[in-house]
């Protein structure tokens, strides 16, 4: 890795920021605008970059991998009741795996933030009383921005700082698509359902003592059916495991490869 190509690096990321605000400009001419659309292109962009890295580094493998040991497990626990633990433990190590993730996307999230702040800085300002620094100290702080990163992100391959910069652009819907997930897979982890049966039994009935056309009857327990239904509550295990797998080897395919740090300039 040569310092000529580390300069051209630099210059590459310095292009994106400058890009970004461009687009901005375009899509979102006035600052009373809707920024969705340009969320949307940003977003479109940052996920293929993602898609390609995590496809060309073999991630995918890894992801359908887990997703076959996740529905084996499960399938498995489904069969043979017991086997439900391995389901638990499975889950518990995806837990472990998603929250390591989760804490490593909060500094990206934080400079996620700050971006997209410094991008459409106009209701943040005017929303703290600070609209006086509309204008030229946004356009200082986002230069200072764009070159702290571009300086930064120019130490790794450009694949490699490409993707990284593809999770900042996302980390804040990735933060809440792994909260989500976590909560989802619990929820589903074990699946209660209810099961209802009726059947008849036979009841004692005591008759009293009564005159019937003209005769004396004396009292007497006759039997009587009766329909009752019974409701039964079986627990199994649900598919927790699957989506906490599936999201675990997500966050773990978003992560730099070795292979990825030593792929030189690229």
């Amino acid at each position: 890795m040569t310092a000529a190509s580390r300069i051209l690096r630099f210059f590459v990321y310095l292009s994106i920021f400058a890009g970004l605000l461009m687009l901005r400009n375009a899509l979102v001419p006035h600052s009373y605008d809707e920024p969705v659309f340009f969320l949307l292109t940003v977003g479109a962009a940052a996920i293929l970059c993602m898609l390609y890295y995590i496809v060309s580094e073999g991630h995918w493998a890894e992801i359908a991998g887990s997703i076959v040991i996740s529905l084996a497990l499960t399938v498995a626990a489904a069969l043979f009741p017991p086997l439900g633990i391995l389901v638990v433990l499975w889950v518990l190590f995806n837990i472990a795996k998603t929250l390591a993730s989760i804490v490593q996307l909060l500094p990206l999230a934080i400079a996620s933030v700050l971006l997209y702040v410094l991008l459409f800085p106009a209701p943040v300002l005017r929303a703290v009383g600070l609209q006086g620094f509309l204008g030229l100290p946004v356009l200082i702080a986002y230069a200072a921005f764009s070159i702290l990163y571009a300086a930064k992100a120019a130490r790794d391959p450009m694949k490699l700082g490409l993707f990284k910069l593809s999770i900042m652009l996302l980390s804040v819907p990735l933060l809440a698509l792994l909260i989500a997930s976590i909560r989802s897979g619990l929820q589903n982890l074990f699946r209660q359902s209810l099961t209802s049966t009726s059947r008849a039994i036979q009841m004692p009935q005591t008759v009293q003592a009564h005159v019937r056309a003209g005769v004396q009857v004396d009292a007497y327990t006759r039997a009587v059916s009766k329909t009752i239904t019974e409701t039964a509550v079986s627990t199994t295990v649900g598919t927790g495991g699957v989506m906490l797998g599936v999201g675990a080897e997500l966050v773990k395919g978003n992560k730099p490869s070795e292979r990825g740090d030593h792929d030189g300039a690229r």
